[in-house]
């Protein structure tokens, strides 16, 4: 990869990280989006880059929801505030859709079995004994 290359790589993993998404990031900075795709898919470390940029920008949103739900200014008509909250709903879920599968730390999955980080421990006795 050349240094121009990595530029454009860090470019737009920071705007990714800011909240674009991935499409609108390869616009703003003048590289093809399949481009971007080949050069994640054939580097570890910008695949890496990468999905750090989305956990970034997927932390961002979360905090910025706090944001959202103040700036509805409830002293208006009452036909206006509940088409602001109605539009904040929305674009709440559509945060809290992206980010539960972007980032497991904000996703609603229960994990009901083991897996590779908290493996399911069986644990056999024998009946009647003590330990």
């Amino acid at each position: 990869m050349t240094n121009k290359q990595q530029t454009a790589v860090d470019l737009i993993c920071e705007d990714i990280a800011e909240g674009y998404s991935q499409r609108s990031a390869c616009l703003k900075n003048n590289i093809d989006e399949s481009t971007f795709r080949l050069w994640k898919r054939d580097s570890e470390s910008i695949n890496t880059q990468y999905t750090r940029a989305r956990r970034d920008r997927a932390s961002g949103w979360a905090e910025g929801m706090i944001d959202l739900t103040k700036s509805i200014d409830i002293t208006g008509d009452p036909v206006q505030v509940k088409a602001q909250i109605d539009l904040l709903k929305i674009e709440v879920d559509a945060r809290k859709w992206i980010i539960a599968r972007i980032d497991k730390d904000y996703g609603d999955k229960m994990i009901h079995s083991g897996d590779s980080d908290a493996p399911i421990e069986m644990v056999v006795r024998k009946i009647g004994s003590k330990a």
